[in-house]
Parts: C-alpha cells; structure tokens; sequence
C-alpha cells in the first residue's frame, strides 16, 4: 500500500462478547501488522447496524442467526450489511443464482455452487471473514420433557417444559 502507518477503526456492538471480540482482533492485528493502530469503537446495537447500513465504518465485527435452516441464507444474508449493493463479484451472484434455479432439485450441484460461491465471497475476495461459530451447551435432567431448541440450536424454548 506504500504506507508505513495506517490507523483504522473497527465497530462493534457494546455487548460485552462482542467488545472482547473487538478487543482479540485489535491485539492480534496490531500485533502481526506493524504500523497498523486500530482502535475499537463499541456502540449500542441499535447504532451500530445504523452505521453498518449508512456505510460508517473502516469494518465491522457482528453477529448474526439465520431465517432458516440453509447455506443460502448464511450466504447471502449471513449478518452480511450491504452484501447485495457493495459486492460485485459476477460468478457469486451467479453461483447462487444457479443455486437457487437451476441446481434447487440436484442437492450435489446445488452445494458445489453454495460452495463455490462460498470460496469466491471468502477466499477469493476476502469480503467477509467468518471468524467463530457460537454454541451452547444443555444438561437435561431426564424428569424434564418438552424442552426444545430451534432448528439451529441458537433458541431454547421452554413454554412445553414439564417435570415428570
């Protein structure tokens, strides 16, 4: 780039997790990119998908759940603010559009395109970086039934919770 220094903000929401994240990345960043100073500006969510979608941010850490149940959505939703405006890559859209047409009855091709445009979105074009999937863990006493997750595992329910 021809720059010896370059300073860079990086938004997050003020969710203490999502300041931590912020915080690692700062570190590792600063650390492994002599020259780079990056600060960490931690907002309420709500001003921070406002900034996201106006566009006010050098980038942006946040966190998302998917609609539904498929790699679709991870791909072109995904948490992924202004994806749809900002990313001009012709074979993605094109991946998923054969995705989402062509392939939607032939599962084998249908994945090789979501892979594809996959590789085009993150590796090729380093558009977005994924960086870590949550998770959590349940202890169910055997006595409990009725306890469900969402589809994704990310929402418990407990309104059809009873004790035996």
């Amino acid at each position: 780039m021809g720059k010896e220094k370059i300073n860079l903000e990086l938004l997050t929401s003020d969710v203490d997790d999502s300041k931590r994240v912020g915080e690692f990345i700062q570190s590792n960043l600063m650390k492994n990119l002599p020259g780079l100073n990056l600060t960490v500006k931690s907002i309420p969510l709500k001003s921070r998908l406002a900034n996201t979608t106006n566009h006010n941010y050098d980038f942006v850490f946040g966190t998302w759940r998917p609609s539904y149940e498929d790699p679709l959505d991870f791909l072109t939703v995904g948490g992924l603010f202004n994806l749809q405006p900002d990313y001009h890559n012709d074979n993605f859209w094109h991946q998923i559009d054969m995705a989402k047409t062509t392939y939607a009855t032939n599962p084998k091709k249908r994945l090789q395109a979501l892979i594809n445009a996959e590789n085009q979105l993150i590796k090729k074009d380093a558009f977005a970086a994924p960086l870590y999937q949550a998770g959590v863990s349940y202890l169910l006493n055997k006595k409990v039934t009725g306890f469900q997750l969402s589809p994704y595992g990310n929402v418990a329910y407990y309104w059809n919770v009873k004790i035996k």
